[in-house]
């Protein structure tokens, strides 16, 4: 089916460079011959391949003003409030003025405020097809945002029933019962210096009260809001079976479960000719890579840095005495702690003053750590690091090119990923690409996790800083020539069937897509959506249910198969698109 005159609308309330799974999407579907315009900010350049793709038009959201966006204190509800007007304003004019009559827009949840209105009313005007595809849940990451307790919540169930499990007379604030009776009781205990004092304490806490029950409630209408929009859109996507099941549960949405895979032409493991062209470059040219020169020139290198050499035959050489490279990624806020990994590098960092004259089969090498990422407590960690004057591990935190991180991660030997999920129900996306360019991952332990790592096999899980450091040392004793269970979880991941983006895509994305009312170009498309009974009444609803549930299954049908290591053909797809077709005409 050829659907080159259609378009198609990708939304992300966020900045598109760092939204990789929604720029994959609109490259398998831009070489699907779709025209794909992707809404969002670009406070980064995706990667040139989707970037300086003929068929992908970017179309950015201006941004808050900044002297709008800086306020604090007692404006921060006001500032939601303008935020929310701001986004819904900005949105529904890019939709409604700016884009190619689309057939179909997918949007990023979350955030789903006030995004999933604004996509579902520009849908129904465009008589498109709306599609969410979710990576979180908002709800939990204002929960997260604001210290509350998701069981202090009053949720609405789809059967509209109270989730809550909260008891009569508990946590009726944003403080808890115990807070309550610990600050009476503080208040009574200490002397009173005066009424005003006094008065104005009563005051602030009476204000905490109020704006904690107005953030609550806030939170139960978005948890409302994306159950309602969810079940009203025409295609869910989302990321881990455990979060299918959660939605089933909670809001009656059946999505498919599309797991992130890492896109072929951008992930990969680099031989070392390959890495030494990356470690000289960066060495020379960015100066946050400065750690990467070598200390020492030998006569005969060329080229030299601290991992690698060229030779006096212009052949490569990793060194046997090279420093562990080991990558993380953080956003650096809550949802990904890095005073995990801070913690257990100050205590390696002690550790391998110790080992520095032992045996080489039990050494711990000198470690270079590179932390990628952009967030609000990346300042406080950076002067840590620096009061710490840690001196067998340098932590390198660069700005680096949209290409160069995924040739980074095919040039390290251990990845970590602070990722803990705020619903505890998606997965680490930065895990993946590691995994895609052959590295094996730390991870921390959250309920899904189970669902990407295979602890022992393709890399290990830790809940402590502690955990987190026996790991590192026990990957590291012996580096490079000894680092026997670093070596085996490389080979293991190395082994794995390396299920593209696209190839699991086209199995279990585009058959939904295309048999949809949004892909199909002629009356015939319209026809198979409506099916006639024998008294010649129309039974459109009954055969579009039936249909998108024999598609789902077999959607199912191939994420298990992408869940169990199978490789997937490229033929899986079309013969699974036939078979569709034969069954539409069937209708």
């Amino acid at each position: 089916m050829n659907i080159r005159t259609r378009s198609a609308v990708l939304v992300v309330i966020g900045d598109i460079g760092r939204s990789p799974r929604m720029c994959y999407h609109a490259k398998s579907l831009a070489d699907k011959n779709c025209f794909v315009q992707l809404v969002g900010y670009m406070d980064s350049q995706p990667h040139p391949t989707i970037f300086k793709h003929p068929n992908i038009k970017f179309l950015p959201l201006r941004s808050l003003p900044k002297i709008v966006d800086g306020l604090k204190g007692t404006y921060q509800k006001l500032l939601l409030a303008v935020k929310f007007l701001w986004v819904f304003l900005t949105l529904f004019f890019t939709l409604l003025l700016h884009v190619k009559w689309p057939e179909l827009i997918m949007m990023q949840n979350p955030p789903g405020v006030p995004a999933m209105f604004v996509c579902w009313l520009a849908a129904k005007l465009y008589r498109a097809q709306f599609i969410i595809d979710w990576h979180n849940y908002t709800y939990s990451i204002l929960c997260q945002t604001y210290c509350i307790n998701e069981s202090d919540l009053h949720l609405r169930s789809a059967s509209g029933g109270s989730q809550s499990v909260a008891q009569p007379g508990e946590n009726i604030s944003a403080y808890t019962a115990t807070d309550l009776k610990r600050r009476r009781a503080v208040r009574v205990d200490r002397p009173v210096h005066g009424v005003t004092a006094v008065t104005s304490k009563r005051k602030k806490w009476n204000n905490d009260k109020k704006s904690g029950r107005i953030i609550r409630r806030a939170i139960e209408g978005i948890h409302f809001w994306e159950g309602f929009f969810g079940r009203r859109a025409d295609l869910n996507l989302c990321v881990t079976h455990a979060m299918r099941e959660h939605m089933i549960s909670e809001w009656s949405i059946r999505p498919a479960t599309v797991y992130d895979k890492p896109p072929s032409w951008k992930f990969k493991i680099l031989d070392v000719e390959q890495r030494h062209q990356l470690f000289w470059r960066l060495s020379q040219s960015v100066s946050d890579f400065a750690s990467f020169k070598s200390p020492v020139n030998e006569a005969n290198e060329n080229e030299a840095t601290c991992f690698s050499f060229r030779d006096a035959n212009g052949v490569a050489h990793l060194r046997l005495n090279r420093p562990l490279l080991l990558i993380s990624s953080t956003s650096w806020t809550e949802d990904e702690d890095f005073s995990y990994l801070f913690d257990a590098l100050r205590e390696y960092d002690n550790v391998v003053q110790l080992s520095s004259g032992t045996n080489p089969v039990t050494r711990l090498p000198f470690m270079i750590c590179v932390i990628t990422g952009k967030g609000p407590m990346k300042d406080y960690y950076l002067s840590r690091i620096e009061k710490a004057e840690m001196q067998n591990v340098v932590v390198v935190t660069p700005w680096m090119r949209a290409e160069d991180y995924p040739l980074l991660l095919g040039s390290a030997d251990i990845g970590v990923s602070l990722h803990t999920s705020t619903s505890g129900l998606d997965l680490p996306m930065k895990a993946l690409d590691m995994f895609g360019s052959g590295l094996p991952v730390i991870a921390k332990r959250f309920p899904a996790v189970n669902e990407l790592i295979n602890e022992g096999i393709n890399g290990c899980l830790f809940d402590t800083s502690t955990e987190l450091f026996n790991i590192l040392k026990s990957l590291a004793c012996g580096f490079p020539q000894h680092s026997t269970q670093l070596n085996t979880l490389a080979l293991n991941v190395s082994k794995e069937p390396k299920i593209s983006w696209d190839v699991n895509w086209d199995a279990c994305v585009w058959p939904l897509i295309r048999g949809s009312q949004a892909g199909l170009s002629d009356k015939r498309a319209h026809r198979e959506s409506y099916v006639a009974t024998k008294d010649g009444k129309s039974n459109s609803d009954t055969c579009k249910k039936e249909v998108d549930e024999k598609k789902l299954d077999r959607v199912e049908e191939n994420v298990k198969t992408v869940a169990t290591g199978k490789e997937i053909q490229s033929e899986t797809s079309e013969t699974n698109l036939q078979e569709m077709d034969a069954e539409n005409n069937a209708f």
